[in-house]
């Protein structure tokens, strides 16, 4: 059974030439992969709006794709318009996306398509990832390494979030991928309706224009040439550490990473003034693993502000290792 939710703006959106170059903003603050796309960097992102119906000649619903990098992901964003969003109300699995609504980018590590990278996201952020070889030859145990996606509904439509950490990008093409470089990309949306979710010529919508006879992604001129965007500079960045200290007393009042990184902090401090066991013990306990994890799932650095010299040279040790403890304005080890 599908849940098909009503209502939504429809807009058309220009042809495309079989190539296309971007040059996209870089991120200056960390991103928050939650479908929202209300962090400020997204703002400053180029827009692609150049969808169209490859195998139709009705006018395409608006769909908009951005981009942003910073030294460790890259991060992609849809806005889609859609006035009847399709998905399957029980998820049996990735191939359940074959039924649904959905946006996709594929990553090619040549113009043969000898191997490339499929992803594919519905509105409620739910992935299909796989690998694949020409002509339709899927490798579905494939799993994009670090991928992070979420997905919002909304009213008039729907939009989707998702980063790769840049060495996973690099090890899926087999070259280093830094800003700046030149990736082929197929960047596409699937739309369905009540009655067509996948056999009609207007449930597919590219960002250019295949040479295909009929629906297929599948194919070399499905693909284009896309530009990494750049990581902004230290002066255009301002400070590239921005974060905050906290004790571990701080921690149970409030979701901190979530509040860091809505605040556009790179880092979470940890600090304790008197015992730096208090800390150890904090990060081994079931609260301190899950604040880990939730800032590694938004991007967070964690360092550890201890005043650890007493646990490091006790001073139990001085009468056997005096030559181990500093020396006063005499002379004298103290």
């Amino acid at each position: 059974m599908r849940l098909v939710l009503a209502g939504g703006e429809i807009r058309g959106a220009p042809a495309t030439p079989s190539t296309t170059t971007l040059a996209g903003q870089p991120v200056p603050l960390p991103i928050q992969v939650d479908g929202e796309l209300n962090e400020p960097a997204w703002s400053r992102a180029e827009i692609v709006q150049t969808f169209v119906y490859p195998w139709s000649n009705r006018v395409a619903p608006s769909t908009e794709f951005r981009a942003l990098v910073d030294a460790e992901r890259l991060y992609l964003a849809f806005e889609v318009s859609d006035g009847d969003i399709v998905l399957e109300k029980d998820f049996a699995g990735e191939s359940t996306l074959d039924r649904e609504d959905r946006v996709e980018i594929f990553f090619a590590r040549d113009n043969a398509l000898a191997r490339y990278f499929c992803l594919e996201i519905d509105p409620l952020g739910r992935v299909h990832d796989y690998a694949a070889s020409f002509y339709r030859k899927f490798d579905s145990d494939w799993n994009c390494p670090g991928l992070r996606a979420a997905g919002r509904i909304h009213a008039g439509g729907y939009t989707v979030e998702a980063a790769i950490p840049l060495p996973a990008l690099a090890g899926m093409l087999e070259r280093l991928v830094s800003p700046g470089s030149i990736l082929r990309v197929g960047i596409f949306r699937a739309e369905f309706r009540q009655g067509a979710a996948g056999d009609a010529d207007d449930n597919w919508l590219s960002w250019v224009k295949p040479n295909a006879p009929k629906p297929d992604f599948h194919v070399a001129s499905a693909f284009a040439d896309w530009h990494v965007p750049a990581v902004t500079s230290a002066a255009e960045g301002a400070f590239l550490t921005r974060g905050v200290v906290l004790v571990p007393e701080d921690l149970p009042s409030a979701d901190w990473p979530a509040r860091a990184a809505r605040a556009g902090l790179t880092t979470i401090a940890l600090h304790h003034g008197t015992s730096t066991t208090r800390v150890a013990e904090f990060i081994e306990s079931p609260p301190g693993r899950e604040f880990l994890t939730a800032c590694a799932r938004l991007g967070l650095h964690v360092e550890y502000e201890l005043h650890a010299m007493s646990d490091l040279l006790p001073r139990s040790l001085f009468a056997q290792q005096p030559e181990s403890f500093r020396m006063n304005e005499q002379g004298a080890r103290i």
